[in-house]
């Protein structure tokens, strides 16, 4: 006979009821056999029952047991205390508190009072982005950041050859997505610099207003000035300032800060470096020019409302969006002799003096 248990509180007393009745019909180690469990548990409810009858065969509540090893109410209160003001996880909780109890205890206590936040889903992290974003309008806020091509496969080859460059400088608008390209084959201030002045240059020729733009970077040597003499400005940072522009730099350790040009760097890889094959450099930035028009033109952007950043540069009513969305990459190497008529305020070929 298979016994087929069903764990609720009536059936589960039926159940021990006729367990304890067999025992006593038989014995002990049939009943333990026939109702598939140990001698111990018949004997234990066998017993329960011959004491206090079928209330005997109910489970005992366990709220007036003592606990020899619970927390006391001190520690459990500086426990909280020290989660409020520190943040930190049970882990450093022990450790800092010097506590005996275990990691688990210190989590069971904080999850108690309210103090464990559920993480943000992909979804609601997404969400509270294009929330973010919407506060700001198109060219307020451009973040810039250098991709390395040296460790693409399909390209590789083309680097070492010396038809492709070694470096992509990447400049996006975080509203609209709008993204400016340069390459390199140096990641130093110098080409950063160039790079910077070539994208403000030509949002002014095409009466882009910029008196409300900031740039956003990283910490590294081609954007600031890390060498012992501090007070000296990378180029970067003089372009900046020669056209009234703030930089940001990303507190240290927080890569996450550059995110929005960082997926770029991901798409145009999938998109376009592990796709393409080129001839030439000439060829390379033939090519790149035409990736850069078609996503700044035509592709959609499901972070961004399933737009293209034409799309929202016309929505938020941007003087000559199709021109500012149409502006070519460039090989920033072949400009660096004209640095000292950058710095000195002057115009480099690329563009005529606005009138």
């Amino acid at each position: 006979m298979v016994i087929k248990k069903i764990f609720s509180k009536e059936t589960i007393i039926q159940y021990r009821y006729n367990m304890v009745r067999y025992a006593k019909a038989n014995n002990i180690t049939k009943a333990a056999i026939e109702y598939n469990t140990t001698r111990k548990t018949v004997r234990k409810w066998l017993n329960a029952y011959e004491k206090d009858g079928e209330e005997g065969l109910r489970n005992k509540s366990r709220l007036s047991q003592k606990h020899p090893n619970k927390l006391s109410d001190d520690i459990t209160n500086e426990i909280i205390k020290y989660r409020k003001k520190s943040k930190l996880g049970a882990y450093y909780i022990k450790e800092n508190l010097n506590l005996q109890c275990s990691e688990k205890t210190i989590y069971k206590k904080i999850k108690q009072a309210n103090l464990i936040k559920k993480k943000k889903t992909k979804h609601k992290k997404k969400k509270d982005m294009r929330e973010l974003r919407a506060k700001f309008k198109p060219l307020d806020k451009i973040q810039i950041d250098v991709k390395y091509l040296t460790d693409i496969p399909n390209i590789f080859e083309g680097i070492i050859y010396k038809h492709i460059p070694k470096y992509q400088i990447t400049a996006r608008d975080y509203c609209s997505g709008l993204t400016f390209l340069g390459y390199s084959n140096n990641k130093d201030s110098t080409s950063i610099g160039i790079f910077t002045e070539y994208v403000i240059s030509m949002l002014k020729n095409y009466e882009v207003d910029i008196s409300n733009t900031h740039f956003q970077s990283d910490n590294g040597c081609e954007f600031r000035n890390i060498k012992k003499n501090a007070n000296k400005k990378s180029l970067y940072e003089e372009i900046l300032a020669t056209h009234g522009i703030s930089n940001i730099f990303n507190p240290p350790g927080r890569p996450t800060f550059n995110s929005d040009v960082e997926s770029f760097h991901d798409r145009i890889e999938k998109e376009f470096y592990d796709i393409e094959k080129f001839k030439s450099s000439s060829h390379f930035l033939y090519k790149a020019n035409l990736y850069l028009l078609w996503y700044n033109v035509v592709r959609k952007n499901r972070n961004k409302n399933h737009s293209s950043p034409l799309t929202i540069l016309k929505e938020h009513n941007i003087n000559k969006y199709n021109m500012i969305a149409s502006i070519p990459p460039i090989f920033v190497d072949n400009y660096v002799k004209d640095i000292i008529l950058i710095k000195k305020g002057g115009y480099l070929k690329w563009l005529s003096p606005n009138k």
